[in-house]
């Protein structure tokens, strides 16, 4: 959590540092079966794995080509939050046309966005992502890329979601924030992998030769936390965080925005 929070203000909802292996208390089961809307992966569940205490999502390529991914989120065992925060330590391997998003998801199945991209990893780049629903349905969203920090090394990283602010930082560093267009429904914490074809250059195209055949992200000390409505901030006389526009904090980022029918 947030140096700058209120610990009384948050309830833990979910804490897993996965030294007990695989909890589907915590985060059901992981996705199986059916091939992404691209056409060149599928869900597997045998991409989802604890390991030396850490989850490990991976990206696999089989005989033949084709590839897998791993998949799960918290809401598949109702672990959800309508505000608050969540924390993190992650590390996501390169690879060529491969990526991963670390996100907050709908707990409701009947519609699609909202969406909070934690991190994605396109190309060699971080990106974070704040998608939600614009006129006519479609999907509208901002997005904050950068290579001012490197998501192939271990970092730590939290999420402050509020009424009227939603904040990411990495190593204590905010990286991205908003004030308009915020969630204000049930989420839940997980983590997809992704392969990609060679016309989404965005992410760099499809795996290539210099793709591993496993692609691994790793994920530790997940904790999730629900706001109860007390004040959120660590003094009572302390003013909340001032509104601005997402963070482009370094030479190396790049603002995207833009809408998808």
């Amino acid at each position: 959590m947030s140096g700058d929070l209120n610990p009384g203000a948050f309830r833990t909802v979910l804490w897993d540092d996965f030294n007990q292996g695989y909890d589907a208390a915590n985060w059901g089961e992981p996705y199986h079966g059916g091939v992404y809307w691209n056409g060149v992966w599928s869900w597997n569940a045998g991409d989802v794995n604890v390991r030396d205490g850490e989850m490990q999502v991976t990206m696999t390529r089989h005989d033949g080509g084709w590839w897998t991914g791993g998949g799960f989120n918290s809401l598949k065992a109702g672990n959800v939050i309508h505000y608050g925060t969540v924390s993190f330590d992650a590390q996501v391997d390169e690879g060529h046309g491969t990526m991963t998003a670390i996100l907050l998801w709908p707990a409701s199945d009947d519609h699609w966005p909202p969406e909070v991209d934690i991190l994605e990893t396109p190309g060699r780049d971080a990106m974070h992502t704040l998608h939600w629903q614009g006129p006519g349905g479609g999907d509208w969203y901002d997005a904050v890329r950068t290579s001012s920090y490197d998501p192939s090394e271990w970092h730590h990283y939290d999420v402050t979601w509020l009424p009227g602010l939603l904040r990411i930082q990495v190593d204590g560093r905010t990286v991205a924030e908003w004030t308009d267009h915020i969630p204000d429904e049930a989420m839940g914490f997980g983590v997809m992998s992704f392969v990609g074809t060679w016309h989404e250059e965005w992410m760099g195209g499809a795996p290539d030769a210099s793709t591993p055949d496993v692609v691994t992200v790793r994920l530790d000390n997940v904790e999730m936390a629900q706001w109860t409505g007390a004040d959120p901030w660590a003094r009572a006389d302390a003013a909340a965080p001032a509104p601005r526009e997402p963070a482009w904090l370094e030479a190396g980022s790049l603002p995207l925005s833009g809408r998808v029918e």
